[in-house]
């Protein structure tokens, strides 16, 4: 069996602050050395701004802290430093009944690096004759024997789910990842802002890079002239709380297609600290731009996050094709 490698937790050192010129506006600041940066990369891990952004936005909501976040839309508009601060700036948009809107921009020196909004869905009833989920992939290889693919320092276990053929190019651009966060809290309302965090965090690892698995080529390859993520939205189906949606029965009958696969609720609530399936693909590489989604997935199959990124990536044309 292989043993996992000591992890060192994600930073998400987050302090506040309301030095802003907005009334409606909160700040938090992160300090140097906060933001992750992969080995041999000019800018930090995007996965990680997206991450702290979005625990910004979780803070800053006041009244509506039990409503989850259900989605986040961001886009990546600089690089960023890790020896630089932070800035969140968050704004609230609508607060409502059911759902809840603000937006958050994250500033380096003065720059917006990262801009979009978050959304928070009030927890609501559901008849429990309706639901349904597209089911997790089959022949997936448990995460235990398998050996690490994390990077220095990285703060996740990864671990290739599917064999690939590496040196050769893949088709169709597919790919399967078991990621698991450092240990954290068990799931509960008061720390599942920690578990969405941590997922957030995950899911920008390895999302554009599926668009150059046709073309054998990496996030590095001496063929690609930029390659950069330039946007990134997340959708979670579960709260990670540990708490059970209410389900009842409406009073006119639904009729079901006898296809549709019925929705179950994990048999443990999901955690980000224990195996979760990543499943991610290209559907269209055009114009230098790599459209790619992926699905999250706990290891009893249920679906608990979906993810989608567009990247650019850039190839060194030849002098003729210039």
């Amino acid at each position: 069996m292989r043993r996992s490698r000591a992890l060192l937790g994600i930073n998400w050192s987050l302090s506040s602050s309301r030095v802003v010129t907005s009334s409606t506006a909160i700040q938090y600041v992160s300090p140097p050395s906060t933001l992750w940066t992969p080995p041999g990369s000019r800018s930090v891990y995007g996965g990680h701004v997206v991450g702290l952004a979005m625990l910004a936005a979780e803070f800053s909501m006041g009244k509506q802290k039990g409503s989850p976040l259900n989605s986040l839309h961001f886009y990546f508009l600089r690089p960023g430093s890790s020896s630089e601060e932070t800035n969140f700036v968050v704004e609230i948009l609508r607060e409502g009944q059911s759902f809840s809107v603000c937006s958050v921009s994250v500033l380096q020196k003065k720059e917006v690096i990262l801009s979009g909004h978050c959304s928070f869905h009030a927890p609501e009833k559901q008849d429990s004759r309706m639901g349904h989920s597209v089911c997790m992939p089959e022949n997936i290889l448990p995460p235990e024997d398998l050996p690490s693919l994390s990077p220095v320092n990285f703060p996740l276990e990864v671990r290739q789910a599917k064999p690939s053929c590496r040196g050769v190019p893949t088709w169709p651009p597919v790919a399967y990842l078991w990621i698991k966060s450092p240990p954290l809290p068990p799931p509960s309302p008061t720390s599942a802002h920690l578990h969405r965090a941590s997922v957030a965090f995950a899911s920008d690892w390895g999302l554009g890079v599926v668009s150059l698995l046709p073309y054998n080529l990496t996030w590095s390859s001496p063929q690609l002239k930029l390659a950069a993520s330039l946007d990134h939205s997340l959708w979670f189906h579960d709260s990670f709380s540990g708490l059970r949606s209410d389900t009842g029965a409406t009073a006119k009958i639904v009729e079901r297609h006898p296809d549709a696969t019925q929705t179950t609720p994990p048999s443990t609530s999901p955690r980000a600290d224990d195996w979760l399936l990543y499943e991610f693909k290209s559907d269209i590489y055009s114009g230098c731009r790599g459209f790619n989604h992926g699905r999250i997935w706990t290891r009893d199959g249920s679906l608990v996050a979906s993810c989608a990124q567009e990247s650019l990536l850039r190839p060194k044309l030849l002098e003729q094709e210039k």
